[in-house]
């Protein structure tokens, strides 16, 4: 691999430059490209020099690029509470968070991890409700079953009609003992 030059013409470009010039190579072709960098900007440049800048240039975007996705990435992790979140949802939210990082919309993949997090708790929050509910309703029938329970224990004890041995026979069969 060659070593930038330091002195060329297209190393000292304008980052807003830079970002033209790696739009016209995706559109047309060297040559055509070395004659447009002349036209527009008076700048000297052979087919060869624009191939071997549009070499370093790609690279060097590509890696920014999977940086910031790392970064990304990392911040949506701290966002998305694992324990919160299952793993079918979590993998759901997080091929949609990708597409925005695809799109290079690094402000609408947070937005939507964050919207996607507000309503991920709404429906833990409507979870938690009616796991209340049910541990409520369970509680009751457990006061109803134990209040049924005592009654058959006192109706046991008036009852004059049984002996003690019947009495206490009874009461063990009402417990289950």
């Amino acid at each position: 691999m060659r070593k930038a030059r330091t002195d060329s013409p297209l190393a000292a470009l304008a980052p807003a430059q830079q970002d033209e010039l790696f739009a016209v190579l995706r559109t047309m072709p060297y040559g055509r490209a070395a004659e447009w960098v002349l036209e527009q900007w008076g700048i000297e440049s052979s087919p060869s020099a624009l191939a071997r800048w549009w070499k370093r240039e790609s690279r060097s975007r590509l890696r920014a690029q999977i940086r910031r996705d790392i970064d990304l990435s990392t911040q949506f992790d701290t966002i998305a509470d694992e324990e919160v979140l299952d793993e079918r949802m979590r993998k759901a939210l997080k091929d949609g968070f990708f597409r925005y990082v695809a799109a290079d919309d690094s402000a609408a993949a947070l937005e939507f991890a964050r919207m996607a997090l507000r309503a991920n708790h709404g429906a833990n929050e409507a979870a938690r409700i009616t796991h209340l509910a049910e541990a409520q309703r369970l509680a009751r029938e457990k006061f109803e079953a134990a209040e049924a329970r005592l009654g058959e224990i006192k109706n046991t004890v008036e009852d004059a009609q049984l002996s003690a041995e019947e009495r206490e026979a009874r009461i063990r069969e009402i417990f289950g003992l």
